[in-house]
């Protein structure tokens, strides 16, 4: 299962809203999708964010397993 997270942006990272999809995500947050595929991309290149910190939050993609009982 793949989740999408919207964290503050400042050394807390304190989470604003989860979501299954970018679509999700972006419609809870308010920005547009490719804002959240950009910074995704640019975090798993290895590049470092970008200087303009306009949406005051950071975007994640987390792989998470689930556990069968």
């Amino acid at each position: 299962m793949v989740l999408y997270v919207a964290v503050t942006n400042d050394r807390y990272e304190l989470p604003i809203a989860v979501a299954e999809t970018q679509t999700e995500l972006a419609i809870m947050v308010g920005v547009d999708i490719s804002t959240i595929c950009k910074q995704i991309k640019r975090r798993a290149a290895g590049k470092k964010e970008c200087p303009r910190k306009k949406y005051g939050m950071k975007f994640y993609k987390i792989d998470c397993e689930e556990k069968e009982d």
